[in-house]
């Protein structure tokens, strides 16, 4: 499984924050690699608050691209994950998970899904 997060509104860390902390993305990450990838252009706000470089993958190398073309491209790095999910609050993100053949949640949502131990 792969969620893709963006910062602003999705995170704790983001402008303005949002209700995921980083210690959730923690668990999620130790459990299982690779499972979170950081699609926003600030996921060193994220990574600065956490010593999990190698377990957050922030998306390195697409820092320009719409968020679209960086989910699609994490879809090809990563081919045999079977679900692939968009986390974020933006108009944006809904659209571009849309089009990348991702699930689209509300952070609300994705913290639900987790509390019932429907993720990982």
């Amino acid at each position: 499984m792969i969620i893709a997060l963006e910062v602003d509104g999705t995170i704790e860390v983001g402008n303005p924050p949002g209700p995921i902390t980083v210690e959730t993305l923690a668990s999620i990450a130790k459990l299982r690699y690779p499972s979170v990838i950081i699609v926003s252009d600030d996921y060193p706000k994220v990574l600065d608050r956490t010593d999990l470089s190698g377990h957050l993958i922030p998306a390195v190398g697409l820092e320009r691209a719409p968020l679209a073309e960086k989910l699609k491209t994490l879809r090809a790095l990563f081919p045999d994950e079977g679900r692939y999910i968009m986390v974020g609050v933006s108009n944006e993100a809904m659209n571009a998970a849309k089009d990348a053949g991702y699930e689209y949640m509300a952070p609300s949502q994705f913290l639900e899904l987790l509390q019932r131990g429907e993720l990982p």
